[in-house]
């Protein structure tokens, strides 16, 4: 903690900023931006002029900004000064919008450089400004500390149980995280349904049974040995998410308890959290 916090001369944050950007963090966004990305690919005085800078204006103002090609600017810094002007009249959520592009888009293999650490800075900074999101698999994520993000990382990016070529745990954990993570049309529901088919996937491919409730009740056949409250915690939320109130893994009804954001983030974690345990526990 710095001095002028240390002194009560400046607050810190108490809250995470979840739908909001203040100054310091689109600041530190965009030097983000400015430092492993233009930087990289060209000096400022030179953008615009270069083959590879040409073809990333190109994509920009087709398939981002959704502008007319032949109608951007014609000189270097005019090219420059309207990414900035635009960048900085961004709605919070399409400042985050542009960096998932910059990550996800094909023309990205045309320009030699490690993009991690783009990745890297880029979650220094929502970190340090008390960001609610972080960068994970190419998304920007709501979660709300690094214990977190590593259990859904390691999750994700777990090898299949005892050889198998079966990646649907994967598959589940990844759709699970695309659905809480989209920001403009969130679906914290399916977000929840398929947290949970990611520990039904697994714990079926260990056991053979047609239901996660029937796996867990024979996981200690493999010699996987759960702690009885735990396997009983993971019961109830599987049980949860096939109660027909929630609506989750059965059709709506009238008035239903819809599930919210910090339903699904609890779910993704908890069921990255177990997936890792009882992987941990195969080996």
């Amino acid at each position: 903690m710095n001095f002028s916090l240390r002194t009560g001369k400046k607050t810190s944050f108490n809250q995470l900023q979840l739908e909001s950007i203040n100054d310091d963090l689109r600041n530190g966004i965009w030097n983000s931006y400015l430092t492993n990305f233009i930087g990289h690919v060209s000096m400022p005085s030179r953008f615009g002029n270069t083959s590879i800078i040409d073809h990333y204006i190109t994509i920009l103002w087709a398939e981002f900004f959704k502008l007319r090609v032949d109608e951007r600017y014609p000189t270097a810094e005019q090219n420059a000064g309207f990414i900035k002007k635009r960048f900085f009249e961004f709605e919070w959520f399409e400042v985050y919008d542009f960096i998932e592009f910059h990550l996800t888009q094909s023309f990205l293999i045309r320009i030699e450089y490690p993009f991690y650490f783009f990745v890297e800075d880029i979650n220094r900074t929502l970190e340090r400004e008390f960001s609610g999101y972080r960068l994970i698999e190419n998304n920007i994520v709501p979660i709300s500390n690094e214990i977190e993000v590593n259990e859904i990382k390691e999750a994700i990016n777990s090898k299949p149980v005892f050889n198998s070529p079966n990646k649907a745990v994967n598959f589940h954990l990844n759709a699970a995280l695309s659905k809480l993570s989209d920001k403009k049309n969130p679906d914290f529901r399916n977000s929840i349904k398929e947290s949970i088919s990611a520990v039904e996937t697994l714990c079926r491919q260990l056991t053979e049974k047609a239901t996660l409730g029937e796996a867990l009740k024979t996981l200690e056949q493999k010699g996987i040995i759960l702690n009885p409250q735990l396997k009983n915690a993971f019961d109830k939320l599987y049980a949860y998410t096939n109660n027909k109130d929630s609506g989750i893994r059965h059709a709506l009804i009238e008035s239903p308890n819809l599930p919210t954001f910090h339903d699904a983030k609890f779910m993704l974690v908890a069921c990255s959290a177990f997936i890792n345990y009882v992987i941990g526990l195969t080996k």
